[in-house]
């Protein structure tokens, strides 16, 4: 410790230059160091879910979820598997091992998703619908309101979809939601009376609406040395598309001939009803972006870049559209840190002022720097 104290004294330049680049050092990694409200943790638990529309709670247990579970056994890190079984719903939870390191969670549930493609060739026919759910520990820390009294919801979806985008351009921002969109739907409703006039049932319209509206492989031709593809376009570009389309018509007073479905249906355009989800902010319809950070981001200042984003776009909008704040985590962090600097140097004030009255200057000047 002598040896130290005289070689500090005797290179005071050194000295001098290493306390300056420390500062320096201090003082940069504090303005870059990641801030968030929460720590990142891991959820080492998925769920796959499986439906399986018209089958009882036993029937879902003995063709589902027994056949699931045992397909996901043979994962090597596997802990322990839960499972529930409802009417027309199997859910199965898969709980990895706790000495698992983290950065191999993502491998594992790419296993998952292999396990669970392998097994639905040995499920029913109608129970191909699974769904992989690993994000549990994912934490959306701000949250966003596009809302409006006059416009409709697909201008809502519109305007959240094109936030949506800009905000993906921000670096540090790992996954934006949209919570709240109402999806189209396309209703074609069929009169009685008219099924009646021209022989058809529910099923027979049904069946044929089946079969239609499907991308296939139409074949293709040698012309030369080229061989030549043939695209067989049957998607539905409008409700014209929809209301033209011939379908076979059953024995009447009108013949056994084609018809359009116009003649025999009313299709309209129009919203799910009743609506899967639904947001309001202060009343008003809304769509909600929820946003989730990189893990060590700091926060602070992705915060700023996306307040600049959305007052930008707010300024693009139509009159009565409004882009407000549900949550905003940045704020948050900030208070904390402002609340500890200023704990901190009323902590660092005290020390001095103790010692400045006992010890004297000199000694409150170097013991209160070194609370630092």
């Amino acid at each position: 410790m002598i040896k130290l104290a005289e070689f500090a004294i005797r290179q005071r330049t050194f000295l001098l230059f290493f306390i300056t680049l420390s500062v320096i050092a201090g003082i940069y990694s504090y303005f870059d160091l990641g801030k968030l409200e929460d720590p990142s943790f891991t959820v080492k638990t998925a769920v796959v879910v499986t439906l399986y529309p018209g089958a009882s709670a036993e029937q879902v247990e003995k063709q589902v979820t027994d056949t699931v579970e045992t397909k996901l056994q043979e994962m090597g890190e596997l802990n322990r598997l839960r499972s529930l079984s409802r009417p027309g719903m199997s859910m199965v939870f898969v709980d990895l091992k706790e000495s698992l390191n983290s950065k191999h969670l993502p491998q594992q549930w790419d296993i998952l998703r292999s396990k669970v493609q392998d097994v639905k060739l040995q499920l029913p026919a109608t129970a191909q619908i699974s769904i992989v759910q690993d994000e549990f520990s994912e934490v959306y820390g701000m949250l966003f309101a596009i809302h409006s009294d006059d416009a409709k919801p697909e201008e809502l979806r519109r305007y959240s979809e094109e936030l949506q985008r800009r905000l993906k351009a921000v670096e540090g921002i790992k996954k934006i939601e949209l919570h709240g969109v109402q999806p189209r739907v396309v209703y074609i409703d069929l009169p009685d009376e008219r099924l009646a006039q021209y022989g058809l049932s529910v099923a027979q319209v049904w069946n044929q609406l089946n079969s239609t509206n499907t991308t296939f492989e139409a074949g293709r031709f040698d012309a030369g040395s080229e061989r030549i593809r043939v695209h067989q376009g049957s998607e539905f570009q409008s409700l014209a598309d929809i209301r033209n389309l011939m379908i076979k018509g059953g024995v009447s007073e009108f013949g056994t001939g084609l018809i359009r479905l116009g003649d025999v249906a009313d299709v309209t355009m129009g919203y799910q009803t009743p609506a899967l989800m639904e947001n309001r902010y202060n009343g008003q319809a809304s769509v909600t972006l929820a946003v989730s950070p990189v893990p060590g981001i700091n926060v602070v200042s992705l915060g700023d870049t996306i307040q600049e984003i959305i007052n930008d776009y707010q300024a693009s909008l139509p009159l009565g559209v409004n882009i407000s704040t549900i949550a905003f985590q940045p704020d948050e962090v900030q208070k904390a840190i402002d609340n500890f600097v200023g704990n901190l140097l009323e902590s660092v004030a005290i020390v001095f002022i103790v010692l400045l009255i006992f010890m004297g200057f000199k000694s409150a000047t170097i013991v209160g720097g070194a609370c630092f």
